[in-house]
């Protein structure tokens, strides 16, 4: 089968971490036979989940990030950290054209961003997301 989208995701998000993360792809794998993964977080912590979910390891790549944005962290210190954390990783993935797209589960965790949020502000910095972009959430 030909490959099919790259998705970057920050495996350190959600209340699960790389658990609920790797289940989501499996999942999704299933679905669409296609999709192909960048895991972006603790190695170890993804490639001990990895084990419980063989089906995903030809279609998984694994690059180690040191920090991950906490979910007690307010949203301006994630910000400046972003380009070193698990989120930011996955994110500049989509920007270096390494995948076409990112999920960082984390970001919805409180609710303190909207799913409009982050779209505005991906779209703003030229990463390509699905349209409609809103207009300004506030």
């Amino acid at each position: 089968m030909a490959a099919g989208p790259r998705i970057a995701i920050d495996a350190m998000g959600g209340d699960s971490g790389p658990s609920a993360m790797l289940a989501g792809a499996a999942r999704a794998r299933r679905r669409d036979a296609s999709l192909q993964f960048l895991f972006f977080g603790d190695e170890k912590l993804i490639h001990a989940e990895l084990q419980k979910h063989r089906n995903l390891s030809s279609w998984v790549t694994v690059a180690h990030t040191a920090e991950s944005i906490a979910p007690n962290e307010k949203p301006s210190q994630a910000i400046r950290r972003a380009r070193t954390t698990s989120m930011g990783m996955a994110i500049n993935a989509v920007k270096e054209g390494k995948a076409d797209a990112a999920l960082a589960a984390s970001i919805f965790h409180f609710r303190e961003y909207s799913i409009a949020e982050p779209k505005l502000y991906l779209d703003r910095r030229g990463v390509p997301v699905r349209i409609p972009v809103p207009a300004d959430p506030e």
